[in-house]
């Protein structure tokens, strides 16, 4: 396998990270933006697919079906490359009892547009009959001050001297993984035989009174609850953590250290 890669969606924060990563490691790559034509004559080496639409997909449903299935389809059916690695989600798994990959996933709600299209995604890709990954990833956490998502709302209330509002219950859960996890783990497909489906996840729930415990330490302010309970499964991760030899960060130790970077002005942002 030759040193190229190709990053479809080289513009957001897990193609952004991919690009720096696989350049430091002196690969050649091949950044894809959303109006990039695929060229034939071109082999693009290892693909990793991270076009998405993830936090505003209930107002983006046709962005949302074009980046998930129908760009997928084109790369699939036109480019030539060594092995292709579709991005999915464990969000995939709500209302799941089991969550290992060879379990049949059902959607329970209809009009989750977000879970139905990734699933045809990779509906899509295992049956190009091509040389496929299927990554499904937990919440990616990593150094990003203007991260909309949660956790770094979290910090930048804390930051700003404010109470902590969250919408959410103290008790409802999340699986972190750790932005370094995710890019090593890539780093290791781009160079070994492995194909099929993968839950990239910390396989550790961490609830909102844990997270309190961490940012408290450095930020001791009020901390007020919604009552919106969000729950999911434990994300099963052995799998790749055999196939890879691969060992998971722990969230508690690597929130603690984003926070703590994010505190003091001291990132070491070393994708």
């Amino acid at each position: 396998m030759n040193n190229i890669v190709t990053i479809i969606g080289a513009s957001g924060f897990l193609g952004s990270s991919l690009v720096s990563f696989f350049k430091n490691k002196n690969y050649s790559v091949i950044e894809i933006g959303r109006n990039t034509v695929v060229d034939s004559s071109i082999n693009y080496g290892v693909i990793f697919y991270c076009a998405g639409v993830s936090i505003d997909f209930q107002t983006r449903i046709f962005d949302t079906i074009d980046a998930h299935v129908m760009r997928l389809r084109k790369w699939l059916e036109n480019a030539t490359f060594d092995k292709f690695v579709y991005i999915s989600s464990t969000r995939t798994y709500i209302g799941q009892e089991d969550t290992s990959e060879d379990r049949e996933l059902f959607i329970i709600n209809k009009n989750d547009i977000y879970n139905q299209t990734k699933m045809m995604g990779e509906l899509v890709c295992s049956s190009s009959k091509r040389s496929i990954v299927i990554l499904r990833l937990s919440n990616v956490v990593g150094y990003d001050e203007n991260s909309p998502y949660f956790l770094w709302s979290v910090f930048r209330q804390a930051k700003q001297n404010q109470n902590i509002n969250i919408q959410e219950s103290n008790v409802s859960i999340r699986d972190y993984l750790y932005l370094d996890d995710f890019l090593s783990i890539a780093h290791r497909i781009s160079i070994q035989f492995i194909e099929g489906i993968y839950n990239v996840a910390s396989s550790i729930n961490m609830n909102h009174s844990r997270l309190e415990t961490i940012i408290t330490k450095q930020s001791p302010y009020k901390w007020a609850y919604g009552q919106k309970v969000i729950t999911h499964p434990i994300i099963s991760n052995e799998k790749i953590k055999k196939d890879l030899s691969f060992q998971f960060s722990n969230p508690y130790d690597f929130i603690d250290k984003l926070f703590n970077q994010y505190m003091t002005g001291k990132a070491n942002n070393d994708k």
